[in-house]
């Protein structure tokens, strides 16, 4: 399928992705899909979700933050400032590999930007878990 001239002419803002708007996004995608570029729109379609999944990832830190800090005692900062840096290094790693696997196409690309999230949430529901069963 050929491109529109309206496509060429949104291809012509000369924009980089991280200052399109969302339907911006959407639409470049779906003329990439339609152009049989897999691989920019792969990328694409992760940018689209990372719009989304960032902010989420914030909220599940400080959530893990917050039950971490009730799990430890107070003198041991040091402790919840190397299980906070653990925490952040894992995020990475996980996010750094889903995002790869995802590009790759052996996972669809808006899962792969979501499953590190869906670990914070795992470790939030573990964590909170295990304060049920250890309160004092």
């Amino acid at each position: 399928m050929t491109c529109t001239f309206d496509d060429v002419l949104f291809l012509g803002l000369g924009k980089k992705v991280d200052n399109m708007r969302l339907s911006e996004i959407s639409r470049l995608q779906r003329l990439m899909e339609r152009n049989r570029n897999m691989k920019e729109s792969r990328k694409l379609q992760e940018k689209l979700h990372q719009r989304f999944a960032l902010p989420c990832a914030c909220i599940i830190f400080g959530l893990v933050g917050t039950l971490t800090s009730l799990i430890l005692p107070h003198d041991q900062k040091k402790t919840g400032f190397g299980l906070t840096l653990a925490i952040i290094f894992g995020y990475y790693m996980v996010s750094v590999f889903c995002s790869l696997v995802g590009q790759l196409g052996v996972i669809s690309p808006s899962l792969g930007v979501w499953i590190p999230n869906l670990a914070g949430v795992g470790s939030v529901l573990v964590v909170s878990s295990w304060l049920d069963h250890h309160e004092p």
